[in-house]
């Protein structure tokens, strides 16, 4: 495998919205109707890819296998110095192989000046939760979106830089 990060190109939107709607199906059976959270036409709308790939707090990545097409990100710059990972996907076939933790390193690693990542994700996917805090370092930093009558709600996650700063005694 030779997994890259390459800017979205304008003739891969229907690809990576094709793909990103097929990689989060997966999931539908855990919700309520096989609907899941902003996963509806509706609530996409925020994202819609051919109105945000020229807007530049937006950054929009292909994740491929040299030239193949095997995932995404779109990730908000939120200032002063955080990034949010507001969608990261990978196509079916490549889940669940190890691919994941190197392509969120890479998507991490584009933005060298950010210190700070956030992303969120549903609570009724647990697979998701154990990836990002047990193979990727995130952190659970708050509950939202709550629903008590289906006893579910949206994880964001944190992942602060380990910045190491060396110290020189020069006398």
């Amino acid at each position: 495998m030779n997994i890259n990060l390459q800017p979205l190109k304008k003739e891969e939107i229907d690809l990576f919205n094709r793909e990103d709607e097929r990689a989060f199906n997966v999931h539908a059976r855990y919700f309520p109707d096989g609907l899941i959270p902003g996963a509806a036409e509706g609530d996409r709308d925020e994202y819609e890819l051919s109105k945000i790939i020229e807007e530049p707090k937006f950054t929009i990545l292909s994740i491929k296998d040299g030239e193949k097409f095997i995932g995404g990100a779109i990730v908000e710059d939120m200032g002063k110095g955080v990034r949010e990972i507001v969608i990261f996907f990978l196509i079916v076939e490549y889940q669940s192989k190890g691919v994941g933790k190197a392509a969120l390193d890479m998507v991490e690693a584009y933005f060298p000046e950010a210190e700070v990542f956030h992303l969120i994700t549903p609570s009724q996917v647990i697979r998701n939760t154990v990836f990002y805090v047990n193979k990727c370092g995130y952190h659970i930093v708050k509950v939202v979106g709550f629903d008590p009558v289906s006893n579910t709600a949206d994880y964001v996650f944190e992942k602060k830089k380990l910045i190491l700063e060396v110290k020189r005694n020069d006398t």
